[in-house]
């Protein structure tokens, strides 16, 4: 006897119908979720299309709109995450940095509940926040969001990828700003091992990585130790790359700038004038790379007390920059700077005021008043005024630099603060104000003993 089937469900007419409802009903709430994504996505679209084509105010309109449709509808949060980080980076790329804080927050708060703390997907918002901490020089807040950003790196792609090689970096800089310079060199030499260990001793990125922990030992004053990192870096580049190579280049002049921290002109000189033969010889004559290249050579002859050969090469290096990049360009008014230095130490004060003024008029059109070349400028024009006992003129120069320098933090300007509060006090001295010369001298003083804490 056969075995009986199962019976069946009643499939008449009654349940056909409510099948075909409840399908309804369902294609109905899938094309309104669609037509919402649309209507967001249409939004979305929009806005990242205009913030590639770099009209800012029409790419704001519809991600605030894109926003607030995902708001409004409720949509998941990868699509708020999406629109806010949209918005971090769009205000982030004009310079609001109040803004574009504001957004990074969202976009993080948001992504971490979706993916937790530790996604690949994190790091750039996590670098751009702090990025946006350091430029307010929240120095502290910084720190955890390189260090986060960095391990999410590290464990998506590895230390030696260009993405952590950045961050890295940055999160060096930063310690370097709070003058954690160990915490620095640490983390470089780490870097330095693992790629090592990893791509072997005559790897390209194993030169990047010993260029870092050189240029590390030179924020500290170790120029003996900075010295055969770069001669080591120079000769993987060589064997790799060949002799003209731009990246040879940067070698060679690196490791020329610390034979003139080590106050060895003459080593300086060959290896710069090797690189000078590399440039003129794959670049051309009149090329911005080889104009600053004659800017660094004339200051190893003016080192040297060859103040002929140094005018000659920067008077070439200044003729370049006019042709190429104009007569306002900021790097024009470095050289000028270096000039009116030379012509400052030959006594001649003329010439040496008038290229001090146009490197200031420069600089105050190209980077604004408050900005630290700025302040140099400035603290140059004073000492020349100084220098021909025009005090009354002098004081005002000094007086602007120092107080565009006390807002700032970083440690690099605070020997150009040293520079104005000493040329200040010198003015005070010579016009019978000893009690705030004395002052002044003092603050030098801490600020040179705090350099050297850093430095060590």
């Amino acid at each position: 006897m056969p075995f009986p089937h199962p019976p069946f469900p009643n499939i008449g007419y009654p349940t056909s119908s409510l099948l075909r409802i409840v399908l309804s009903l369902s294609f109905v709430l899938l094309l309104q979720a669609c037509s919402e994504n649309t209507s967001w996505e249409k939004y979305q679209d929009a806005g990242e299309k205009a913030y590639e084509q770099h009209r800012y105010a029409d790419s704001e309109k519809m991600f605030l709109t894109a926003l607030k449709e995902a708001q409004t509808r409720q949509l998941d949060n990868a699509h708020l995450a999406r629109t806010t980080k949209s918005l971090g980076d769009l205000y982030y790329g004009q310079g609001k940095l109040a803004e574009a804080e504001s957004f990074y927050r969202q976009a993080l708060a948001t992504r971490e509940k979706t993916w937790g703390t530790d996604h690949p997907d994190l790091v750039s918002i996590l670098t751009n926040l702090a990025a946006i901490y350091d430029k307010q020089g929240k120095l502290g807040q910084a720190e955890p969001l390189y260090q986060r950003a960095l391990a999410a790196s590290e464990k998506a792609s590895g230390i030696e990828q260009p993405q952590a090689n950045t961050i890295i970096k940055n999160l060096a800089k930063s310690y370097n700003a709070q003058g954690k310079n160990k915490e620095a060199e640490g983390l470089y030499r780490r870097v330095l091992e693992r790629r090592e260990r990893l791509l072997g001793p005559d790897h390209l990125q194993v030169a990047m990585s010993l260029d870092d922990l050189a240029a590390q030992y030179n924020v500290q004053n170790k120029f003996t130790d900075a010295a055969p990192l770069y001669k080591r870096s120079l000769a993987i580049r060589q064997k790799v790359l060949g002799e003209n190579s731009r990246d040879v280049v940067t070698s060679l002049n690196k490791l020329a700038a610390t034979y003139v921290l080590l106050n060895e002109p003459a080593q300086a000189e060959v290896l710069y004038k090797r690189s000078l033969a590399i440039l003129e010889r794959t670049q051309g004559v009149e090329h911005p790379d080889t104009a600053s290249l004659l800017s660094q050579l004339a200051g190893v002859y003016q080192s040297q007390g060859r103040f002929a050969e140094s005018e000659s090469l920067y008077q070439r290096a200044l003729a370049i920059m006019v042709k190429l990049q104009g007569p306002q360009h900021p790097d024009f008014s470095g050289t000028l700077l270096n000039l009116g230095v030379l012509y400052r130490n030959q006594g001649r004060y003329v010439e040496a005021a008038d290229l001090s003024r146009h490197a200031l008029k420069i600089r105050e059109k190209a980077l604004g008043g408050s900005d630290p070349q700025v302040a140099q400028a400035l603290n140059m024009l004073g000492a020349v005024y100084l220098d021909q006992g025009k005090y009354t003129k002098a004081e005002p120069h000094f007086v602007r630099a120092l107080g565009i320098l006390e807002q700032r933090t970083r440690p690099m300007d605070r020997f150009d603060m040293v520079t104005s509060l000493l040329g200040l006090a010198d003015i005070y001295s010579k016009t019978n104000r000893k009690s705030e010369a004395e002052k002044l001298k003092v603050r030098a003083r801490a600020l040179r003993l705090e350099q050297t804490k850093e430095t060590h």
